[in-house]
Protein backbone atom coordinates (compact mmCIF):
# COMPACT_ATOMS: atom_id res chain seq x y z
CA UNK A 1 0.00 0.00 0.00
CA UNK A 2 2.77 2.36 0.89
CA UNK A 3 4.25 1.73 -2.43
CA UNK A 4 1.20 2.30 -4.20
CA UNK A 5 0.64 5.53 -2.69
CA UNK A 6 4.25 6.59 -3.03
CA UNK A 7 3.73 6.01 -7.38
CA UNK A 8 0.66 8.24 -7.06
CA UNK A 9 2.40 10.96 -5.26
CA UNK A 10 5.17 10.86 -7.55
CA UNK A 11 2.34 10.12 -10.74
CA UNK A 12 1.00 14.02 -9.55
CA UNK A 13 4.00 15.96 -9.50
CA UNK A 14 4.91 15.01 -12.59
CA UNK A 15 1.87 15.58 -13.97
CA UNK A 16 1.84 19.51 -12.12
CA UNK A 17 5.34 19.65 -13.04
CA UNK A 18 4.75 21.59 -16.59
CA UNK A 19 1.78 23.46 -15.37
CA UNK A 20 4.32 25.26 -12.76
CA UNK A 21 7.32 25.80 -14.98
CA UNK A 22 4.76 27.29 -18.03
CA UNK A 23 3.42 29.84 -14.57
CA UNK A 24 7.33 30.76 -13.49
CA UNK A 25 8.22 31.34 -17.45
CA UNK A 26 4.81 33.31 -18.51
CA UNK A 27 4.40 35.87 -19.83
CA UNK A 28 7.10 35.13 -22.50
CA UNK A 29 5.61 37.22 -25.46
CA UNK A 30 3.02 40.45 -25.15
CA UNK A 31 -0.65 39.56 -23.87
CA UNK A 32 -3.45 41.00 -26.17
CA UNK A 33 -6.41 42.41 -24.04
CA UNK A 34 -9.51 42.60 -26.19
CA UNK A 35 -11.89 45.40 -25.19
CA UNK A 36 -15.17 44.58 -26.92
CA UNK A 37 -16.50 48.45 -27.11
CA UNK A 38 -14.80 51.51 -29.27
CA UNK A 39 -11.81 52.94 -28.86
CA UNK A 40 -11.86 56.45 -26.11
CA UNK A 41 -15.19 54.69 -24.78
CA UNK A 42 -14.57 54.20 -20.88
CA UNK A 43 -14.01 50.69 -20.91
CA UNK A 44 -10.93 51.32 -22.90
CA UNK A 45 -9.64 54.10 -21.62
CA UNK A 46 -9.17 52.04 -18.41
CA UNK A 47 -8.34 48.90 -19.73
CA UNK A 48 -5.37 50.77 -20.83
CA UNK A 49 -4.15 52.38 -17.97
CA UNK A 50 -4.35 48.80 -15.95
CA UNK A 51 -2.57 47.19 -18.87
CA UNK A 52 0.06 50.13 -18.80
CA UNK A 53 1.13 49.23 -15.38
CA UNK A 54 0.66 45.97 -15.28
CA UNK A 55 3.39 45.53 -17.88
CA UNK A 56 5.56 46.56 -15.18
CA UNK A 57 4.83 43.98 -12.98
CA UNK A 58 5.17 41.33 -16.16
CA UNK A 59 8.11 42.49 -17.71
CA UNK A 60 5.83 42.26 -21.32
CA UNK A 61 3.84 44.55 -22.57
CA UNK A 62 -0.36 43.78 -22.55
CA UNK A 63 -1.71 45.06 -25.93
CA UNK A 64 -5.60 46.74 -25.92
CA UNK A 65 -7.49 46.04 -29.10
CA UNK A 66 -10.72 47.17 -29.29
CA UNK A 67 -13.45 44.96 -30.99
CA UNK A 68 -16.60 46.79 -30.91
CA UNK A 69 -19.96 45.62 -32.32
CA UNK A 70 -23.19 44.06 -31.56
CA UNK A 71 -23.53 45.09 -27.75
CA UNK A 72 -19.73 43.97 -26.85
CA UNK A 73 -21.02 40.40 -28.49
CA UNK A 74 -17.85 40.48 -31.48
CA UNK A 75 -14.83 40.79 -29.07
CA UNK A 76 -16.13 38.47 -26.48
CA UNK A 77 -16.55 35.08 -29.15
CA UNK A 78 -13.54 36.76 -30.12
CA UNK A 79 -11.98 36.12 -26.44
CA UNK A 80 -13.55 32.89 -26.04
CA UNK A 81 -12.53 31.11 -29.53
CA UNK A 82 -8.74 32.41 -28.50
CA UNK A 83 -5.85 30.10 -27.53
CA UNK A 84 -6.52 29.50 -23.31
CA UNK A 85 -2.67 30.44 -22.94
CA UNK A 86 -2.94 33.53 -21.14
CA UNK A 87 -1.74 35.30 -24.00
CA UNK A 88 -5.38 36.90 -24.54
CA UNK A 89 -7.50 38.56 -22.37
CA UNK A 90 -10.82 40.05 -22.57
CA UNK A 91 -12.30 43.07 -20.44
CA UNK A 92 -15.99 41.91 -19.87
CA UNK A 93 -18.58 43.05 -17.71
CA UNK A 94 -22.03 43.25 -16.13
CA UNK A 95 -23.12 44.47 -19.73
CA UNK A 96 -21.03 41.21 -22.29
CA UNK A 97 -21.57 38.95 -19.12
CA UNK A 98 -25.02 39.64 -17.32
CA UNK A 99 -27.14 41.65 -19.41
CA UNK A 100 -26.65 40.26 -22.92
CA UNK A 101 -27.09 36.70 -21.59
CA UNK A 102 -30.84 37.91 -20.98
CA UNK A 103 -30.95 40.05 -24.23
CA UNK A 104 -30.00 37.64 -26.94
CA UNK A 105 -31.77 34.43 -27.58
CA UNK A 106 -29.07 32.96 -29.02
CA UNK A 107 -25.72 34.52 -27.78
CA UNK A 108 -22.72 32.61 -29.69
CA UNK A 109 -20.65 32.39 -26.26
CA UNK A 110 -21.76 31.12 -22.84
CA UNK A 111 -19.96 33.39 -20.20
CA UNK A 112 -19.80 31.17 -17.37
CA UNK A 113 -18.33 27.83 -19.44
CA UNK A 114 -16.20 30.16 -21.74
CA UNK A 115 -14.39 31.84 -19.53
CA UNK A 116 -12.18 32.02 -16.71
CA UNK A 117 -12.57 34.72 -14.20
CA UNK A 118 -9.43 36.65 -13.75
CA UNK A 119 -10.65 39.73 -11.58
CA UNK A 120 -12.93 42.10 -10.62
CA UNK A 121 -12.00 45.14 -11.42
CA UNK A 122 -14.38 48.38 -10.97
CA UNK A 123 -17.65 49.29 -10.49
CA UNK A 124 -19.64 52.07 -12.27
CA UNK A 125 -23.15 53.84 -11.40
CA UNK A 126 -25.46 55.45 -13.58
CA UNK A 127 -26.94 58.63 -13.20
CA UNK A 128 -30.23 60.45 -14.77
CA UNK A 129 -29.94 64.34 -16.17
CA UNK A 130 -31.97 66.69 -17.76
CA UNK A 131 -31.08 70.47 -19.28
CA UNK A 132 -30.33 73.48 -16.20
CA UNK A 133 -33.14 75.19 -17.76
CA UNK A 134 -35.78 71.66 -17.56
CA UNK A 135 -38.17 72.36 -14.44
CA UNK A 136 -37.62 69.72 -12.51
CA UNK A 137 -35.62 69.59 -9.31
CA UNK A 138 -36.27 65.70 -8.66
CA UNK A 139 -38.01 62.31 -9.92
CA UNK A 140 -41.27 63.24 -8.12
CA UNK A 141 -41.04 66.61 -10.31
CA UNK A 142 -41.35 65.03 -13.16
CA UNK A 143 -45.19 64.20 -12.58
CA UNK A 144 -46.45 67.67 -12.62
CA UNK A 145 -44.14 68.61 -15.35
CA UNK A 146 -45.31 66.00 -17.85
CA UNK A 147 -48.70 67.67 -17.18
CA UNK A 148 -47.54 70.41 -19.51
CA UNK A 149 -46.13 68.32 -21.91
CA UNK A 150 -48.24 66.91 -25.41
CA UNK A 151 -49.97 63.64 -23.90
CA UNK A 152 -48.08 63.70 -20.82
CA UNK A 153 -45.04 62.18 -22.93
CA UNK A 154 -41.38 62.79 -21.65
CA UNK A 155 -39.13 61.28 -24.26
CA UNK A 156 -35.86 59.53 -22.32
CA UNK A 157 -32.50 58.65 -23.84
CA UNK A 158 -31.29 55.36 -24.29
CA UNK A 159 -27.47 55.01 -25.31
CA UNK A 160 -27.32 50.99 -23.86
CA UNK A 161 -29.45 48.51 -22.00
CA UNK A 162 -28.47 49.89 -18.60
CA UNK A 163 -30.17 53.19 -18.81
CA UNK A 164 -32.87 51.36 -21.26
CA UNK A 165 -33.51 49.10 -17.65
CA UNK A 166 -33.15 52.52 -15.93
CA UNK A 167 -36.05 53.70 -17.75
CA UNK A 168 -38.27 51.33 -17.02
CA UNK A 169 -37.51 51.20 -13.09
CA UNK A 170 -38.28 54.65 -13.36
CA UNK A 171 -41.45 53.86 -15.35
CA UNK A 172 -42.69 51.27 -13.13
CA UNK A 173 -42.03 53.19 -9.57
CA UNK A 174 -43.98 56.65 -10.79
CA UNK A 175 -46.23 55.41 -13.41
CA UNK A 176 -45.08 58.44 -15.78
CA UNK A 177 -45.63 57.96 -19.83
CA UNK A 178 -41.94 57.27 -20.73
CA UNK A 179 -40.74 57.30 -24.32
CA UNK A 180 -37.52 55.61 -24.47
CA UNK A 181 -35.74 56.70 -27.91
CA UNK A 182 -32.49 54.83 -28.63
CA UNK A 183 -29.14 56.30 -29.90
CA UNK A 184 -25.94 54.25 -30.91
CA UNK A 185 -23.88 55.95 -28.20
CA UNK A 186 -23.13 57.91 -25.85
CA UNK A 187 -22.32 61.11 -27.72
CA UNK A 188 -25.39 60.88 -29.86
CA UNK A 189 -27.63 60.43 -26.86
CA UNK A 190 -26.12 63.71 -25.18
CA UNK A 191 -26.43 65.33 -28.80
CA UNK A 192 -30.15 64.67 -28.45
CA UNK A 193 -30.50 66.20 -24.70
CA UNK A 194 -28.20 69.38 -25.77
CA UNK A 195 -30.86 69.88 -29.12
CA UNK A 196 -34.13 69.07 -26.92
CA UNK A 197 -34.98 65.70 -29.06
CA UNK A 198 -35.25 64.23 -25.43
CA UNK A 199 -36.08 65.63 -22.22
CA UNK A 200 -34.11 63.84 -19.80
CA UNK A 201 -31.22 61.10 -20.48
CA UNK A 202 -29.47 58.14 -18.20
CA UNK A 203 -25.32 57.28 -18.59
CA UNK A 204 -22.88 56.52 -16.64
CA UNK A 205 -21.86 58.97 -14.05
CA UNK A 206 -18.39 58.28 -15.48
CA UNK A 207 -19.54 60.07 -18.62
CA UNK A 208 -21.56 62.69 -17.17
CA UNK A 209 -20.17 63.59 -13.86
CA UNK A 210 -17.96 66.35 -15.15
CA UNK A 211 -21.22 67.41 -17.47
CA UNK A 212 -23.22 67.88 -13.76
CA UNK A 213 -20.61 69.26 -11.85
CA UNK A 214 -19.87 72.21 -14.72
CA UNK A 215 -23.34 72.77 -15.04
CA UNK A 216 -23.95 72.00 -17.83
CA UNK A 217 -26.59 69.28 -17.10
CA UNK A 218 -28.56 68.63 -14.26
CA UNK A 219 -28.56 65.16 -12.20
CA UNK A 220 -32.21 64.42 -10.87
CA UNK A 221 -31.41 61.07 -9.73
CA UNK A 222 -28.97 57.66 -9.20
CA UNK A 223 -29.99 54.32 -9.81
CA UNK A 224 -28.27 52.78 -7.03
CA UNK A 225 -28.75 51.62 -3.69
CA UNK A 226 -26.14 54.58 -2.20
CA UNK A 227 -25.23 57.91 -4.03
CA UNK A 228 -22.21 58.28 -6.03
CA UNK A 229 -18.95 59.64 -4.44
CA UNK A 230 -18.65 61.80 -7.37
CA UNK A 231 -22.08 63.15 -7.60
CA UNK A 232 -22.97 63.00 -3.65
CA UNK A 233 -25.65 65.69 -3.36
CA UNK A 234 -27.75 63.48 -5.64
CA UNK A 235 -30.29 61.48 -4.24
CA UNK A 236 -31.04 58.03 -5.07
CA UNK A 237 -34.18 56.86 -6.87
CA UNK A 238 -34.52 55.06 -3.35
CA UNK A 239 -34.65 58.16 -1.74
CA UNK A 240 -36.93 59.78 -4.03
CA UNK A 241 -39.46 56.34 -3.42
CA UNK A 242 -38.26 54.41 -6.82
CA UNK A 243 -36.91 51.06 -6.49
CA UNK A 244 -33.78 50.76 -8.44
CA UNK A 245 -30.11 49.27 -7.97
CA UNK A 246 -28.38 49.43 -11.57
CA UNK A 247 -24.63 49.30 -10.40
CA UNK A 248 -22.64 48.22 -13.25
CA UNK A 249 -19.38 46.23 -13.03
CA UNK A 250 -16.13 45.64 -15.25
CA UNK A 251 -13.22 43.11 -14.98
CA UNK A 252 -10.92 41.02 -16.81
CA UNK A 253 -11.47 37.23 -18.31
CA UNK A 254 -9.44 34.92 -19.80
CA UNK A 255 -10.27 31.83 -22.48
CA UNK A 256 -11.92 28.59 -20.51
CA UNK A 257 -8.75 26.19 -19.78
CA UNK A 258 -6.34 28.72 -18.94
CA UNK A 259 -3.95 27.14 -16.41
CA UNK A 260 -4.96 28.42 -13.00
CA UNK A 261 -1.78 29.35 -11.83
CA UNK A 262 -1.30 31.59 -14.52
CA UNK A 263 -4.56 33.29 -13.59
CA UNK A 264 -3.53 33.23 -10.33
CA UNK A 265 -0.55 35.19 -11.34
CA UNK A 266 -2.32 37.20 -13.52
CA UNK A 267 -4.92 38.16 -10.53
CA UNK A 268 -1.80 38.52 -8.01
CA UNK A 269 -0.44 41.54 -10.74
CA UNK A 270 -4.30 43.41 -11.11
CA UNK A 271 -4.61 43.64 -7.46
CA UNK A 272 -1.48 45.48 -7.23
CA UNK A 273 -2.15 47.58 -9.68
CA UNK A 274 -5.58 48.81 -8.28
CA UNK A 275 -3.25 49.75 -5.10
CA UNK A 276 -1.08 52.35 -6.88
CA UNK A 277 -2.35 55.72 -5.95
CA UNK A 278 -1.86 56.82 -10.05
CA UNK A 279 -4.24 54.28 -10.64
CA UNK A 280 -6.25 54.98 -8.20
CA UNK A 281 -6.57 58.57 -8.52
CA UNK A 282 -7.76 58.30 -12.39
CA UNK A 283 -10.27 55.64 -10.97
CA UNK A 284 -11.59 58.03 -8.65
CA UNK A 285 -11.53 61.11 -11.22
CA UNK A 286 -13.35 59.12 -13.16
CA UNK A 287 -16.19 57.66 -10.45
CA UNK A 288 -15.25 54.26 -10.94
CA UNK A 289 -14.89 52.24 -7.65
CA UNK A 290 -11.75 50.05 -7.30
CA UNK A 291 -12.67 46.72 -6.54
CA UNK A 292 -10.37 43.47 -6.84
CA UNK A 293 -10.39 39.85 -4.86
CA UNK A 294 -9.68 36.40 -5.79
CA UNK A 295 -10.74 34.65 -9.12
CA UNK A 296 -13.22 32.64 -6.94
CA UNK A 297 -15.21 35.55 -5.62
CA UNK A 298 -15.16 37.28 -9.06
CA UNK A 299 -17.28 33.83 -10.43
CA UNK A 300 -19.10 34.01 -7.35
CA UNK A 301 -20.22 37.26 -8.22
CA UNK A 302 -20.81 36.94 -11.75
CA UNK A 303 -23.28 33.54 -11.00
CA UNK A 304 -25.29 36.13 -8.77
CA UNK A 305 -25.60 39.01 -11.29
CA UNK A 306 -26.50 36.57 -13.81
CA UNK A 307 -29.86 35.91 -11.95
CA UNK A 308 -30.48 39.50 -10.85
CA UNK A 309 -29.88 41.11 -14.54
CA UNK A 310 -31.99 38.26 -15.87
CA UNK A 311 -34.65 39.03 -13.67
CA UNK A 312 -34.75 42.86 -14.47
CA UNK A 313 -34.42 42.37 -18.16
CA UNK A 314 -37.46 40.12 -18.21
CA UNK A 315 -39.32 42.60 -15.90
CA UNK A 316 -38.69 44.97 -18.01
CA UNK A 317 -39.51 43.32 -21.60
CA UNK A 318 -36.09 44.26 -22.93
CA UNK A 319 -34.46 42.54 -26.00
CA UNK A 320 -31.89 43.10 -28.31
CA UNK A 321 -32.50 45.32 -31.04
Amino acid sequence: MRVKRTFIMMLFAVLLAPAAAIAQGYPERPIKLIVPFAPGSSPDLTARLVAEHAAKYLSQPIVVESRPGAGGNIGVVAAARAAPDGYTLLSGGSGTHAVNPALYANLPFDPVKDFEPVIDLYTSGLVVVVMPDFAVAGLKDLADKAKTLPGGELRFGVPHSSAHLTMEALRKGSGLNLVGVNYVNNAAAMLGLLRGDVHMLADTVTVLASRVQSGEVKAIGVPMKERSKALPSVPTFAEQGVNADLLTWTGFFAPRGTPRDIVAKLNAVFNQVLKEPQVLAVLNRNALGPTGGSPQQFEAKIASELIRWRAMVREAGLKAQ
